[in-house]
């Protein structure tokens, strides 16, 4: 289990060591090298797709083994294997050897779990087929299919894209085939590929329109596991499709998510595009001074002043655009637009807690507004600001929002109360306090990653939870956090590349710093230590922050 840890902290780093063609990944706990899936393993795969998705076992399940043939270690294809075994021969027994094959690479991977279910559910076996469907749900409670090769970048990236750009254009030889299109997700969740995933689910989702509401749900599961990119990506990609309802009223709109079309905004403001923030607004029915206050945590005041300037041009008495357009200008050191915006149509203020327009306000330009308030004056300033505008209706699984409510709540600014339980585990770890309670299903995932590697850092499920997230520690604060500690509690040593990756990921997150003092004090780096020390030292806002600084 320690070599398990330590190979899931640095796989990624461990990749920049393989010889140019090969991958690193995390086989059965152990860091082994490998080559890189070759295109013609996902050709003969996409071709059993789309036969059996004809209804064509036989040659199905000769593409299939064309596939295992080429790239072995695939629990995709072998449950494939397995499942097209069982319906064509209930009784024959390689298909027990294909399920065994699936669940030898990961024995949690839900989509074997799920057709060796169904298999024994064919055979009459209901205790059997009951039984695997509760191991299946175990295994992944948000029914998102895990993944169980932990595949690091290749040696070369610019490699990586084009790997995938030759995957999507063979799945563009059928573009108008559902199947195609579901076979590159299911190629890229089973190799570690998170855009693959949404590639692959977008094109689904605008070929088969009634399943947006169904894919939907698997963008809020991408963020959920840390595949942040991919998400915004996924969510983009839905609010893009024509209309505003799923087809035939099966479903919400994907916009009517809220964190949905959130990730969709972020995506454009990530871009830079101003024509897609607006549209993807309007179609969520949100106003765009949320959408602006996006652009500021995401560190693009530029972008966020022009959103919100033609708003508050246009009605002075929005309160939340004015705000917004306040932080925006005080970040571009804009001191006149700043008064102005500050004192245009009267004092920004808010209402009584019990009246009904203190509810209408989205968090996200309160927010901005109340970490310019502490920043210029004090916590109480800006307790006394969110105050005035509670309830403040803060979003579970907004990974751009949390760390802003959870720096308030340090702060004494922002009652803990207000908080969802993912910033409640965050504040906890910052003031050492006790984790609350939280299971799969009430949380996300990689804050259950987080709490549990803090908490139960030695349990079986914690480090199989680790397996299926690590990959995204190359882009996940918190799952990064959680993947050191780990290694620490294990007794290990993770090395400075494990130390710098923490600390390029994100300057100003203090988790962040507070682990890389650990990682720091770890290696004994006597250069590294007091640089880590003086991050802490500067972000702390807690008073276990303060004194871990010292320590």
């Amino acid at each position: 289990m320690r070599r398990a840890s330590l190979g899931l902290l640095s796989a990624m780093s461990l990749a920049a060591c393989a010889p140019a063609g090969e991958v690193t990944r995390v086989m059965h706990g152990e860091v082994v090298v490998g080559r890189v899936i070759e295109d013609g393993a996902y050709a003969s795969f996409l071709r059993g797709a789309l036969a059996e998705e004809a209804g064509k076992r036989e040659e199905a399940l000769e593409a299939y083994s064309a596939a295992a043939s080429q790239d072995e270690p695939d629990p995709e294809v072998w449950s494939r294997i397995g499942e097209l075994r069982c319906k064509m021969a209930p009784g024959d027994l390689e298909a027990d050897v294909a399920f065994a094959k699936a669940l030898e690479v990961d024995p949690a991977y839900e989509p074997a779990l799920e057709a060796r279910a169904r298999c024994e559910a064919i055979r009459g076996h209901a205790a059997a087929a009951s039984d695997g469907e509760e191991r299946a749900a175990m295994a992944d409670p948000m029914a998102v299919a895990p993944e169980v090769v932990l595949a690091g970048a290749p040696a070369d990236r610019a490699m990586a894209r084009d790997s995938q750009a030759r995957l999507v254009a063979l799945t563009l030889l059928h573009p108008t085939e559902p199947a195609a299109w579901e076979a590159l997700a299911a190629w890229g969740s089973a190799h570690h590929d998170a855009m693959l995933i949404a590639r692959g689910l977008g094109e689904v989702a605008r070929i088969a329109p009634r399943r947006k509401a169904e894919i939907a749900l698997r963008a809020v599961s991408l963020a959920g596991d840390g595949e942040l990119s991919a998400a915004r990506a996924l969510a983009g990609a839905l609010l893009d499709i024509p209309g505003d309802r799923s087809s035939g009223g099966e479903g919400p709109a994907p916009a009517a998510h809220p964190l949905v079309a959130r990730l969709a905004i972020d995506e454009a403001l990530v871009r830079g595009d101003r024509d897609a923030v607006r549209r993807r607004t309007t179609a969520s029915h949100l106003g765009l001074e949320l959408s602006a206050a996006r652009a500021v945590f995401l560190g693009n005041p530029a972008l966020a002043r022009d959103l919100v300037l033609p708003v508050v041009l246009a009605n002075p008495d929005s309160k939340a655009a004015r705000m917004v357009l306040a932080v925006a200008t005080s970040m571009l050191g804009d001191h006149g637009a700043l008064a102005s915006a500050l004192t245009r149509s009267g004092p920004i203020s808010g209402t009584t807690s019990t009246a009904p327009a203190a509810t209408k306000m989205a968090s996200e330009p309160l927010l901005a507004f109340a970490k310019l308030v502490e920043a210029e004056g004090s916590p109480e300033a800006a307790r006394s600001i969110l105050a005035s505008f509670a309830p403040i209706g803060l979003l579970s699984g907004d990974a751009l929002v949390t760390g802003v409510a959870v720096d308030l709540a340090a702060l004494g600014a922002l009652p803990d109360a207000d908080l969802p339980l993912d910033a409640k585990i965050e504040l906890a770890a910052r003031r050492a306090e006790p984790m609350p309670r939280a299971s799969a299903g009430e949380v996300d995932a990689r804050h259950l990653l987080f709490a549990c590697a803090l908490e139960r850092p030695l349990d079986a499920d914690t480090l199989a939870l680790a397996k299926r997230l690590g990959p995204a520690s190359a882009d996940d604060p918190l799952v990064a956090v959680a993947l050191a500690r780990l290694s620490l509690s294990r007794g290990g040593n993770p090395g400075q590349d494990a130390l710098d990756h923490i600390l390029a990921l994100d300057p100003a997150d203090p988790i962040l710093a507070a682990a890389a003092l650990d990682l720091a004090k770890r290696s004994g780096d006597a250069e590294a230590i007091p640089r880590a020390r003086a991050r802490l030292t500067a972000l702390a806002r807690t008073q276990r922050e303060r004194a871990h600084a010292l320590e």
